[in-house]
C-alpha cells in the first residue's frame, strides 16, 4: 500500500499552495500601518472637509494607502459626495471620485442594503443585499469600503464635500509606510502613482468615447467603473478596445456586456462577482413602444489580465448597437483580427449619459 506523508508535511505544502495562490507579500523593513477612525463628525454643504492628513517617516520611500470606509445618513446615501487624495502636497486632487461612482453605482441603483431575515429593505424596492469583492462593496445603503491602492512618495491629504446638504458621517482610512504595491500578481515600482480618469459627457450614439488617454509613461489598467443612462439601449453592442504603446491593437471586448464578463445583454441578471459586476434599470425590450430611460451600473477589475503598456495607452469604447454596419469598424468579427480605425463614426440617433472612472498605475518610463 502506498506510504501517506506525515500531516505536518501534508499541512505544509497546503499553506505553500494557499501562500502562492495569494501572492503574499513578504513584510519589508520599515512597514508602518497609520490611518484614523472618525465617529459622527459633521460636514457642511459644499465646504471641503479634511478627513486625514499624514506625512511620512524620514526613512520611508512611499506610502500607500490601502483602505477607506464610509457611512454617514445622510451623506452615505449622496451619489456626489466627493472624496479627494491630495498626494505630496498638490493643489488640485489628482485622486478625486463621487462616492457612488467609485463603488461602480449610479443614483438609479439602490440595492446594497441592510436587509435581514423579516426586514424591510434599507432602500426603496431593494432586493439585493450587501454585496461586495476584495476591493471595493456596500454594506449598507449608506454604509461603502474600498481597497483601492493610493500610492505616494512624501505626504497625502484626503478631503471630503456634501454637494448637496448639511450631514453627518463616519469615517476610517489606513494605510502603510514601505508597503510593496502590488497587484495582478505585479510588484510595481515604488514611484507608481495612481491617475484615475473621470470622464462624464452625454454624447450621440456611435461616438467613440475614451476613458483613457496616457502619454510618455508606462502603467497598468486596473479597472473601470461604468455608470450610464440613456434614453433607449444603442450603446449596448459597442464594443471595448485599446491601443497601446502607438503600434498595438488590443480588442477588449465583443460588446459592451462582454467586456464585464457577462453575455446576452438583454437577458443579463444582476451580477457582483469577484472580478466584474453588472445591473441594469428597466429591462431591454424588444417592443419600442416600451423602451424608456434606462440606467446601467457595471465594473470589471484587471486582477489576473493586466492590461499593461510601456509609453501610451488609448482605452476607448464606442457607444454603438448599428451592428448592420460593424460599429463603423470599432468591433472585431473574425481571426486574424482587423485594426483598430483611426477614423471617427457615425453618429445615429439616440443619446447616452456615459460616467465611468478608470484605475490606471502609471511609473517613468
Amino acid at each position: 500500500q502506498p506510504r501517506m506523508a506525515p500531516l505536518s508535511k501534508m499541512l505544509l505544502v497546503g499553506i505553500g499552495i494557499v501562500t502562492a495562490a495569494s501572492g503574499a507579500t513578504p513584510v519589508v523593513p520599515g512597514m508602518k500601518s497609520f490611518g484614523i477612525a472618525i465617529k459622527q463628525s459633521q460636514l457642511q454643504v459644499g465646504v471641503e472637509k479634511t478627513v486625514f492628513e499624514y506625512t511620512l517617516s524620514a526613512t520611508a520611500t512611499h506610502g500607500v494607502m490601502t483602505q477607506a470606509w464610509h457611512a454617514g445618513k445622510t451623506s452615505g446615501v449622496s451619489p456626489e459626495l466627493r472624496i479627494r487624495y491630495y498626494i505630496d502636497g498638490e493643489t488640485e486632487a489628482s485622486v478625486d471620485y463621487p462616492l457612488f461612482l467609485a463603488h461602480a453605482t449610479g443614483p438609479a441603483q439602490t440595492g446594497g442594503t441592510n436587509m435581514k431575515p423579516g426586514d424591510q429593505p434599507g432602500l426603496n424596492n431593494s432586493d439585493i443585499g450587501p454585496w461586495g469583492n476584495s476591493l471595493f462593496g456596500r454594506t449598507h445603503d449608506s454604509g461603502w469600503y474600498n481597497n483601492y491602492q493610493v500610492p505616494f512618495q512624501k505626504s497625502i491629504k484626503i478631503t471630503m464635500t456634501d454637494p448637496d446638504k448639511n450631514s453627518p458621517f463616519w469615517y476610517m482610512c489606513r494605510g502603510v509606510e514601505n508597503l510593496p504595491i502590488t497587484m495582478a500578481g505585479l510588484t510595481l515600482p515604488t514611484t507608481t502613482r495612481l491617475e484615475l480618469v473621470h470622464t462624464r459627457q452625454t454624447v450621440t450614439a456611435g461616438s467613440l468615447v475614451n476613458w483613457a488617454n496616457i502619454s510618455g509613461k508606462s502603467g497598468l489598467l486596473r479597472q473601470l467603473n461604468l455608470v450610464i443612462n440613456s434614453t433607449d439601449y444603442a450603446y449596448q453592442e459597442g464594443c471595448v478596445s485599446a491601443k497601446i504603446d502607438g503600434s498595438t491593437d488590443l480588442w477588449l471586448s465583443s460588446g459592451l456586456e462582454d467586456y464585464f464578463l457577462g453575455a446576452y445583454f438583454h437577458s443579463m441578471p444582476t451580477e457582483h462577482l469577484p472580478f466584474s459586476g453588472f445591473q441594469v434599470l428597466q429591462p431591454a425590450t424588444s417592443e419600442p413602444e416600451k423602451i424608456h430611460l434606462n440606467s446601467l451600473a457595471a465594473y470589471r477589475i484587471h486582477e489576473p489580465d493586466p492590461v499593461l503598456f510601456t509609453n501610451s495607452f488609448v482605452f476607448q469604447w464606442i457607444a454603438s448597437s448599428d451592428n448592420t454596419h460593424k460599429n463603423a469598424g470599432y468591433c472585431n468579427y473574425d481571426y486574424p483580427a482587423t485594426a483598430i480605425p483611426n477614423t471617427v463614426p457615425p453618429k445615429f440617433a439616440g443619446s447616452v449619459s456615459v460616467d465611468a472612472l478608470a484605475w490606471v498605475y502609471v511609473w517613468d518610463t
